[in-house]
This record gives structure tokens, C-alpha cells and sequence, in this order.
């Protein structure tokens, strides 16, 4: 008779660990996938492709828009591409920098093959690929990869 006892009691015994392990594992890995997601983030190891291989075109003297989108945390843009003029250009507009609407940097060259890495803020993020050719109409083909 005292073997079942023993046996009742490891049965409890046995189920209250598994519910302990339970009850403490969901919140300790929850906690973990955070710590990774912040450290990710602190990094600027996390990535966004927000534009991919987008062929854009612009007349002459003329600017278009490649991506528009929003960004949740600091970091900068990836922008690589080709193009099939050499006074090709690129321009960032940040609303969160200058609400509005002016643009957050100078125009950077983006020529035949180009890469170009620029910083940004949080906030609303416009991509535009311009045409400093007065004559002729261009075409590039743009990647726009956000890190954060």
C-alpha cells in the first residue's frame, strides 16, 4: 500500500515540475526574443528592403519618386542601383527632420552603378532618384535597403 502512495506522490511531484517550468519558461523566453530584438536594433543588424531592383524613369531634368515609407527607429539607407545616365542623383526627404517637407541632404551623384549608405532619423522617409540632364531622359534601377 505505501507503493502507491509513493508512486501518487511522485505523479504530483512530476506534474507540479513540468507546470513550474511552464509558468517560468514563457515569460524567461518572451523576455530573451526582446533582449535579441533590442540588441538587433542596437546594432543595426535588423534590415528592411524597401525598394528592390525598382526601375524608375525620369525625364530630362526631372526627379521621380523611388519608396516612401516609414521608419521606426534610427539607422541609414543602403542605396545601390545603375543608371543610365551619368548626372543621376538621389534625395532624401525626412518629415520627422524637416516637417515641411524640405529635404534632409544635399543631392548625392548616382551615376551608371552606384552605392550610396545615408543616414536617417525616425519618421516618414522618401526615396527620389533625379535627373540632372537637360537634354536626355534617364532610367535607373534602384535597391533601397533600410538598417536599423
Amino acid at each position: 500500500m505505501s507503493i502507491g502512495v509513493n508512486l501518487k506522490n511522485y505523479a504530483y511531484l512530476l506534474i507540479g515540475l513540468v507546470v513550474g517550468l511552464v509558468v517560468a519558461g514563457v515569460p524567461a523566453y518572451f523576455f530573451y526574443s526582446q533582449y535579441q530584438s533590442y540588441t538587433k536594433i542596437t546594432n543595426l543588424s535588423n534590415t528592411i528592403v524597401e525598394a528592390s531592383a525598382m526601375t524608375v524613369n525620369t525625364p530630362a531634368g526631372g526627379e521621380v519618386q523611388v519608396v516612401v515609407f516609414h521608419a521606426n527607429y534610427p539607422g541609414y539607407l543602403l542605396i545601390t542601383g545603375t543608371s543610365t545616365t551619368t548626372t543621376g542623383y538621389i534625395e532624401i526627404q525626412d518629415y520627422m527632420t524637416n516637417p515641411s517637407g524640405g529635404y534632409f541632404n544635399p543631392k548625392e551623384p548616382f551615376g551608371t552603378s552606384s552605392t550610396l549608405i545615408i543616414p536617417i532619423l525616425p519618421g516618414t522617409i522618401g526615396v527620389y532618384f533625379g535627373n540632372n540632364n537637360l537634354f536626355n531622359g534617364a532610367t535607373a534601377t534602384i535597391t533601397v535597403t533600410y538598417y536599423y
